[in-house]
């Protein structure tokens, strides 16, 4: 028998026989309350915040995590894309529950796996199974049992309310540390005693600081005093001398009395080294660099970016993944086994400017970053023609004789001419554009006017609105207002648009007349060229598809 199931059966409160090993006990802490330490002082979860490295240590933590962007994707034979119309991004990175934004539950979220070591929402989900809702849960109510049949469930009681079970799927356990793969250690009780210690000079130096920063000292008499007026004359001293309102004050000395001051004492003049060297100690219990508690000269990096990377890899990177691992399991495999979260760093291993010029012109140069590229990474919209890629012109292929032409990496490619006459031939005819295979020769890659007109339509909408569409989308609504001819592989992407956001044209704002007209779906889907750009989006695929098989 541990412990804990001892101490349980002496004050009456015993479990079930099914009970798995906790990380924390509710009744048994109402008991007892918090530990405390060799030093004298009381530390449990919400009594260390009163010591600020460690409460700057959980904020930092909590706030870069609560604060960083996430984004759901979708693997696909393209690579991935973002799903911003799922339910579950919005509950990501917008409002979590009608009571909390995003930020909100993200940072306290952590805060609660940080100091507990474990962090509990519940989630409600619709009829179909689908998450809806995320209701926080206070980490020191919730126990990780097992049911009878060795399930794991997490029950917990809200006051005097009754104990409530809930299945593991219903619950988003964010869990730091800990042995069993279940439930996580608590940093701050394993840290008790440290923090006790750095308490307990606190406590100390605002004691010392209180009599006026003077040591006690030794006040003599000739005679023999009373019980009464030993006391009265030790009262009428402090009150006259002790305090910071009353430091160096003259003292006048009457009947023979002598004053003698005792020296502090070398380890307690020393509280100072000792106080700095426990904020290095809460930055290894947190595994936070040092210079992140603001201490002077307490990190070497050269460089803000440096610090950051640190930052990053040693400290925030296993609670991202560990936030969306858990998120997968728990909110997106019900819905589809393609899904999953990122959080996005860039933001916060952001340069100067300088340095990142310089690397935006390294990448361009060298053909593997586009201008629109590169203006997304400094949130600037795209621009008409800016995704295309350059090359060196010393740049040959293994075997190629300097000043000769590179063959084609697919010689079934042409380049195709277009001559309609229109004013967007020059354009649709530059070298930039992409190579069409020879197979689809007979195809015209040319928006219509129908089309033209739809994506200009959408620009303005998202202009005067300032909603609908991502940076794709404005990218693509822009080349096929200016009748810039559009790629095979566009064609099979606007077919795949269409085909996975028919269902938004149900939504509310979708047809002139309803609030909320354009909708933000309305606007994205007149930006992909409308229904004119579906028609002939579908209309080139069918083409190409034949092609497609006369070739094969």
């Amino acid at each position: 028998m541990t412990i804990t199931e001892r101490l349980r059966n002496l004050f009456g409160l015993s479990a079930p026989a099914t009970r798995a090993r906790t990380f924390m006990d509710p009744a048994l802490t109402a008991y007892f309350g918090a530990a405390t330490s060799n030093a004298g002082v009381s530390v449990d979860e919400v009594s260390a915040l009163n010591y600020s490295p460690v409460f700057q240590a959980i904020r930092i933590i909590s706030e870069t995590v609560g604060t960083l962007p996430i984004h759901v994707y979708r693997r696909d034979q393209d690579g991935r894309r973002r799903q911003d119309d799922l339910i579950v991004a919005d509950l990501l990175r917008w409002e979590p529950n009608p009571e909390m934004t995003a930020v909100q539950f993200r940072e306290a979220w952590v805060a609660h796996a940080i100091s507990w070591g474990n962090g509990f929402a519940e989630i409600e989900r619709d009829g179909v199974g689908r998450a809806i809702r995320l209701w926080l849960l206070p980490p020191n109510s919730v126990a990780v049992t097992r049911d009878s049949a060795g399930n794991v469930v997490y029950q917990y009681r809200e006051q005097t309310g009754p104990l409530i079970t809930l299945p593991q799927n219903d619950v988003l356990h964010l869990a730091g540390p800990g042995f069993d793969g279940l439930v996580g250690y608590s940093i701050i009780q394993k840290a008790r005693e440290g923090i006790g210690l750095a308490l307990a000079a606190e406590q100390f130096g605002s004691s010392l600081f209180g009599t006026g920063a003077r040591p006690s000292g030794i006040l003599e008499h000739p005679g023999r005093l009373s019980d009464d007026a030993r006391a009265r004359l030790r009262g009428d001293w402090e009150r006259l001398h002790s305090g910071i309102d009353n430091a160096h004050r003259v003292a006048v000395l009457e009947e023979g009395l002598k004053w003698t001051q005792t020296s502090i004492p070398p380890d307690d003049a020393q509280f100072l080294q000792t106080r700095a060297f426990q904020i290095e100690e809460v930055a290894r219990w947190f595994n936070i660099p040092v210079s992140k508690l603001r201490v002077k000269d307490g990190g070497s990096y050269a460089s803000l970016e440096q610090e950051n990377s640190a930052f990053l890899s040693e400290c925030l990177r296993p609670w991202l993944i560990r936030i969306e691992q858990e998120v997968r399991k728990k909110l997106l495999l019900p819905e589809s086994s393609a899904l999953y979260c990122e959080h996005n760093v860039d933001g916060l291993l952001r340069t100067d400017l300088q340095t990142r010029y310089q690397a935006y012109s390294i990448g361009r140069n060298w053909g593997w970053l586009s201008v629109n590229e590169v203006r997304a990474l400094e949130q600037l919209e795209p621009i008409p023609n800016g995704d295309q890629y350059m090359t060196p012109m010393n740049m040959q292929p293994l075997g190629v004789q300097p000043g000769a032409v590179a063959p084609p990496s697919d010689p079934s490619t042409v380049e195709q001419p277009i001559e309609d006459g229109s004013p967007s031939s020059a354009a649709a005819n530059s070298p930039e554009i992409r190579a069409v295979p020879r197979r689809y020769g007979g195809i015209s890659f040319l928006p219509p006017q129908g089309v033209r007109n739809a994506a200009h339509q959408g620009l303005e909408w998202r202009r005067e609105y300032n909603r609908g569409g991502t940076a794709i989308g404005v990218a693509r609504a822009r080349d096929l207002s200016n009748g810039v001819q559009i790629s095979p592989e566009t064609i099979r992407r606007m077919v795949s648009y269409f085909a996975r956001h028919e269902v938004d044209q149900q939504g509310e704002g979708w047809s002139p007349g309803q609030d909320g007209f354009p909708s933000a779906g309305r606007i994205a889907w007149a930006l992909w060229g409308d229904d004119e750009g579906r028609r002939w989006a579908e209309k080139i695929a069918g083409q190409m598809d034949r092609a497609d098989e006369l070739e094969g």
